[in-house]
C-alpha cells in the first residue's frame, strides 16, 4: 500500500528516527483531498504523542469539509533544509505521516489534545493554560490522524557523514559553543549534581569564556566543535593535551555518531604525538556508559570534588 524509498537506501530514515524527526519540527503541512479533486494542503502546527497527530482546528472550513469527504490524508515535515550553493544541492530531513484524520469524539478527547498542545508550544504556561482551555473548548475543533505509515528520508550528504565539519573553536564561535554545554548539561547532567557542582561547573564555563584568548595562544587547552549545516551540534574539549575536559552533543543529535567523531579527530591529533599513550576523562554519572562505548574503562570509584561527581576514566591509545 505504502511506497518505500525507491534510490539510494541510505538516505531512508528509521522508523524511530523518522518520529524524532517529527518530535523536532514545530510545524508541517497537512495534505487533504479538497474541492473538486484538488489537492489541499494546509501549514498547521501539532502534537505528536503515541502514534497519533493532534491539530487544533476551527469548527467549519475547507479543512473539515475536505476530512468529512475524504479521511486519508498525510503531514509533512521538514527539519532541515540547508542550501549550499557552491555544491547545488541542499541538505534536507524530512518525514511524512500516513493515516486516516478524524474529528474528536469528545469534550475529554479535545482536552486532552490541547493539553498537550500546551506542553509542546506553550511549556511552563500548563496551570495558566487551563482557564483558556475550558473557556475555548466549545468552539474548537480537534483533529486526529492515527498513523499508519511513517517515512523519512535525509541528503547523502547525512547519510555518509559529508554535511559535518569538525574545527577547532575559536573566538568568535566560542559563546554558541559555551551556549550547547550549558543546555546539555542542564537537561541532562545537572540532575545528578549538587547546587554546589552546578555553581562550579558554571563558574567553569565562565572562566572558559574569559580564558580563551590565553588558551588559543598558549595551547594548553583546546575546543573543537562539529558543525551540521552550519550549527554546533556537538563539542569537546581538552586540557594538558590527552585529558578530556568535556563534551557534549546536542539532544536532537544524540546517537548519531557525533560523539565518536569528535573523539576519532582529537585522537587522530594526538597521534601526531607520539610520546602520549592514554588518554583520560572525569566522566559525570551520565557520559560513563558513552564513554564506555568509546573504549574507555573506569580507573577508579565515583568521587566528589566541589560538588562535582565524576568517576576517573582512561583510554589505551594503540599505536
Amino acid at each position: 500500500m505504502f511506497r518505500e524509498v525507491s534510490r539510494n537506501k541510505k538516505q531512508a530514515l528509521s522508523k524511530e528516527r523518522a518520529t524524532e524527526v517529527l518530535e523536532n519540527c514545530t510545524s508541517g503541512v497537512l495534505s487533504l483531498v479538497g474541492d473538486d479533486g484538488y489537492a489541499y494542503g494546509v501549514p498547521m502546527s501539532f502534537r505528536h504523542k503515541d502514534g497519533k497527530l493532534y491539530f487544533h482546528s476551527a469548527m467549519k472550513g475547507h479543512k473539515i469539509d475536505s476530512i468529512n469527504k475524504h479521511d486519508r490524508v498525510s503531514f509533512t515535515v521538514i527539519e532541515t533544509d540547508y542550501v549550499v550553493p557552491s555544491e547545488f544541492t541542499t541538505y534536507y530531513r524530512s518525514a511524512i505521516a500516513f493515516g486516516r484524520i478524524r474529528l474528536a469524539s469528545g469534550i475529554e478527547e479535545k482536552r486532552e489534545a490541547l493539553g498537550l498542545l500546551v506542553e509542546k508550544y506553550s511549556a511552563g504556561y500548563e496551570e495558566e493554560s487551563k482557564s483558556e482551555i475550558e473557556g475555548s473548548i466549545a468552539g474548537v475543533q480537534i483533529l486526529v490522524l492515527d498513523i499508519e505509515h511513517l517515512t523519512g528520508k535525509e541528503a547523502i550528504e547525512f547519510s555518509d557523514g559529508r554535511a559535518r565539519s569538525i574545527k577547532e573553536v575559536g573566538k568568535d564561535d566560542l559563546g554558541q559553543a559555551i551556549g550547547l554545554v550549558n543546555r546539555v548539561f542542564s537537561e541532562f547532567v545537572a540532575v545528578d549534581y549538587s547546587e554546589q557542582g552546578r555553581k562550579t561547573f558554571s563558574d567553569y564555563l565562565k572562566g572558559k569564556l574569559e580564558d580563551i584568548s590565553a588558551d588559543i595562544i598558549s595551547r594548553h587547552k583546546k575546543m573543537w566543535a562539529c558543525r551540521e549545516c552550519g550549527e554546533i551540534v556537538g563539542v569537546i574539549a581538552t586540557r594538558d593535551v590527552s585529558h578530556v575536559s568535556l563534551m557534549f552533543v546536542d539532544k536532537r543529535h544524540h546517537r548519531k555518531g557525533i560523539a565518536r567523531q569528535l573523539m576519532s579527530h582529537v585522537l587522530e591529533e594526538i597521534g601526531q604525538n607520539g610520546a602520549i599513550t592514554e588518554m583520560t576523562v572525569n566522566s559525570s554519572p551520565y557520559a560513563v556508559k558513552a564513554y564506555e562505548r568509546l573504549g574507555f574503562e573506569k580507573t577508579g570509584e565515583q568521587q566528589e570534588k566541589d560538588g562535582i561527581i565524576f568517576t576517573p576514566m582512561m583510554k589505551t591509545l594503540t599505536k
